[in-house]
Formats: C-alpha cells, sequence, structure tokens
C-alpha cells in the first residue's frame, strides 16, 4: 500500500488530550460559525467540546446513560431547545444544548434537554455497535422534525426515531426475502446492521427525498429509498461484516435530457467507500438508470417503469486487516459549508486496527498517506466540513486555510492533521 507514489507520514498539526479512556466519537459543529469546534466522546461516557482556536476543552459533560461508551456525537438542526445528540453504546439517546459554547472556565456548557432509550437496550448484552444517523428535517417548515436511525431490537431492522416528540415514527424492516425489481429473491439473512450514512438527494437535504445507506453483518451493503421507506438496493461485497463507510452523491448529465435547465437533467449517483473486518476496501458506484415514459402531466415516472441500479465496485486490497472508521473529505469554496450533495471529493481516509490512518485519492484510490502517530486502535477519523479560515485555525504547514482531519484512538488522544491544503490537485 505504502508505494513509491504515497507520502511519508507527517507529524499531526496538534494533538488534543484530556480523555482518559479509549476516543471512541469525533464530529466537527458543522455550522460556519461554529467551524473551529469539534465534540469528542470516549468509553466512559464523557463528552468534550474543543475550541480549535484555543486548542482546549470549552465544555464537559458526563453522559450517565452512556456509561459503556459513546458511540456518536451529531449536531442537530431543526429543533428549538437541542443541538447534540448522544447516541451510547448500550443504547440511550440523549439531547443536548450546548450554552455558549461553554465559558472556558467551569467547563459547564452543556444541559440534558431530554434522554430516552431505543429498542437496543432491550437486546441480550444490551450493547449495540451501529452509530446513529441524524436525518435532516424534512421540508424545512416548522412542523417537521428532525430523526434519528437507529438499529431496532431485530438487528436487522432499523428504527425512525422523532427527535422533536422523542418517539418512533417507522421502522424499516429486514428486506431478506423479499422479492423485487432490485433483489431478485433474497434468502439469506443480512444479520446486524453495523454501520449507516445518509446521503441527501441531488437538489434537497430534506430527510424525505434522500438515501440511507447501510452496512451489515453479511457483507451486504444495503441502500434505502427514503420517499417510500423501502429498499432500492442489495448488494453483498464480502464475506465480513462491514463496519464503516462513507458515502456521497456524484452528478451526471442524462443524455436523454437535452434541456441542461431541466430539474431531471441531472440525476446523482451513490458513490460509497465501505471497509471492515477484512483487508478490502471497496469503492462502490450505484447508478440508476429509468425506464420512464412521459406522461400526459409531464411526469417522467409511470408504474409500468421501474427504476434498476448498475453497481460497479473497485476493491483494495490493504496488508493489514481491519478498519473501524471511513471518512470522505468535500472540497468546498472558502468559508463556505460542504453540500453533500453537489460537491466533488478528492480524497478519504480509513482508520484501522493497525494504529495507522491510511489517506487515498478518490475516486481512483490512489494511496497518498500512512498517518502514523497513535500507540492504540484508531476507532474515528473525521473531515472538517467547512473550510478552518486562517483567522480561525492557523494551519503553519501551508500558510493558507483549509480543512482539518481529526482522528480519535483507544490511546485516549485525539490528532489534527492538515493535508493537502496548499494545493487541490492531487
Amino acid at each position: 500500500m505504502a508505494g513509491r507514489h504515497s507520502l511519508p507520514s507527517p507529524d499531526p498539526w496538534f494533538v488534543l488530550r484530556g480523555h482518559t479512556d479509549a476516543v471512541t466519537a469525533l464530529n466537527f459543529l458543522d455550522d460556519a460559525s461554529s467551524g473551529s469546534l469539534l465534540l469528542s466522546g470516549d468509553g466512559c461516557g464523557w463528552i468534550r467540546l474543543w475550541d480549535l482556536k484555543t486548542k482546549r476543552t470549552v465544555a464537559d459533560c458526563m453522559q450517565r446513560h452512556a456509561s459503556k461508551g459513546i458511540l456518536s456525537v451529531t449536531p442537530v438542526h431543526g429543533l428549538d431547545n437541542a443541538n447534540v445528540l448522544v447516541h451510547g453504546r448500550e443504547g440511550s439517546v440523549s439531547l443536548l444544548r450546548l450554552d455558549a459554547c461553554g465559558d472556558g472556565r467551569d467547563g459547564r456548557g452543556f444541559t440534558t434537554v431530554s434522554t430516552f432509550a431505543d429498542a437496543t437496550s432491550d437486546r441480550p448484552g444490551g450493547l449495540c455497535f451501529c452509530k446513529s444517523v441524524v436525518l435532516p428535517q424534512s421540508g424545512g417548515g416548522s412542523g417537521h422534525s428532525p430523526m434519528v436511525a437507529l438499529p431496532a431490537n431485530d438487528p436487522a431492522n432499523i428504527n425512525l426515531f422523532d427527535l422533536r416528540a422523542c418517539r418512533p415514527a417507522s421502522v424499516l424492516q429486514d428486506p431478506s426475502g423479499l422479492s423485487s425489481i432490485e433483489f431478485g429473491k433474497c434468502s439469506t439473512r443480512l444479520g446486524m446492521c453495523m454501520c449507516m450514512e445518509w446521503c441527501p438527494s441531488q437538489d434537497d437535504r430534506a430527510c424525505s427525498t434522500g438515501e440511507l445507506v447501510c452496512g451489515h453483518e453479511d457483507g451486504s451493503l444495503v441502500v434505502w429509498d427514503m420517499t417510500a421507506q423501502k429498499p432500492r438496493l442489495r448488494q453483498k461485497l464480502q464475506d465480513q461484516p462491514i463496519v464503516a463507510l462513507d458515502v456521497d452523491r456524484a452528478t451526471r448529465r442524462q443524455q436523454e435530457h437535452a434541456d441542461a435547465g431541466s430539474a431531471n437533467s441531472a440525476v446523482g449517483d451513490l458513490r460509497v467507500v465501505s471497509a471492515g473486518a477484512s483487508s478490502t476496501i471497496h469503492i462502490t458506484r450505484i447508478a440508476r438508470t429509468t425506464n420512464a415514459v412521459p406522461t400526459d402531466t409531464g411526469n417522467v415516472a409511470s408504474e409500468g417503469s421501474p427504476k434498476r441500479s448498475t453497481v460497479k465496485t473497485r476493491e483494495v486490497v490493504l496488508k493489514h486487516e481491519g478498519i473501524n472508521s471511513v471518512s470522505l473529505r468535500r472540497k468546498c469554496n472558502g468559508g463556505g459549508p460542504i453540500s453533500t450533495g453537489s460537491v466533488k471529493n478528492n480524497m478519504f481516509a480509513t482508520g484501522g486496527w493497525d494504529n495507522r490512518v491510511r489517506v487515498f485519492s478518490f475516486p481512483s484510490a490512489k494511496p497518498l498517506a500512512i498517518l502514523e502517530f497513535h500507540r492504540a486502535a484508531i476507532n474515528e477519523v473525521k473531515w472538517s466540513r467547512h473550510m478552518l479560515c486562517s483567522g480561525t485555525v492557523d494551519v503553519p504547514e501551508c500558510g493558507c486555510e483549509g480543512q482539518l482531519l481529526a482522528v480519535a484512538s483507544k490511546d485516549t488522544r485525539i490528532s489534527l492533521w492538515s493535508l493537502y491544503n496548499k494545493s487541490e490537485n492531487i
């Protein structure tokens, strides 16, 4: 993997120390005004908020309902009284309010608004391995609410919870055994849902018009169409469980639409990077072709026009087995936000059991660098979703604004890396 064209390991831009247990969750606060704030969670249930200007903790709290560890910490938009969701390994879900980002002295900036348990808390052993995913509010109106997707008591099912009402909204049923255009006849069980990611539609971030991509214990990838809340695709990728994935949406032009300004002139193909306990990384492109017939109302879809998916997969084989986390870096301009549905990605990072972070170009999968710093397994890697401007975070290696890669490790440390910020042409 570390061939002639990959870079030697650079030094981290900075290392954050403060957790006393394995760091298990990371997330940047993803609005432009808070682009210099990083959330982290550890194996003891502690949540910390880091200010990357001062490189210090400005708020922290202990989640007693997540004493067996934090699976994910996620910013939430669309709620009046909460802006952070915490998912615990034993199944608890807490909504927190971050008050003025803490005062930097007593470290008390979090207020717990509500806590509820998902169905996995009733499972024997009571532990969950799949990180929750927050789905943005549907439509954007005041009557709509963001939702969170969680693994259900039947491990192949997925529960959708309404975050405003803190109650179940619906269930995505295990598609094993379904007979459909995409599935054919699938008799094998998917097993437990190990990971999932949300990808909004090309032109709308509403949760009713996107797709939820899930990796399962049997090595299958399942794509859910959230408009109909039905499975769109099941693709067997490997024999080992898929434990990490990330997804974006590429843009391609349909040849049958001559009008470039038409709402239907661009269709987003899903591009999924997935990995797990094996030594293989899969880069999967899922393109949908529509046999649509124009109708009198101008619509191009009809009951007799099925939609099929074309799947192309590229494999990258590593020397060492085991990847815990995958993160795509998304290009953005200036200090503006990154739109998942419209950007071009140019690299992705993986965090492995062998204590290393590997960086690849995307989608060519050319190896770029191996980051060697941590002394224990990497639990999560996460790229910042905004440009961290020079007035916010100075990047001395390149003297310009850029994006950071945050790495959480079992060795209790968080490393921050500035990579390819001087030139995006890789």
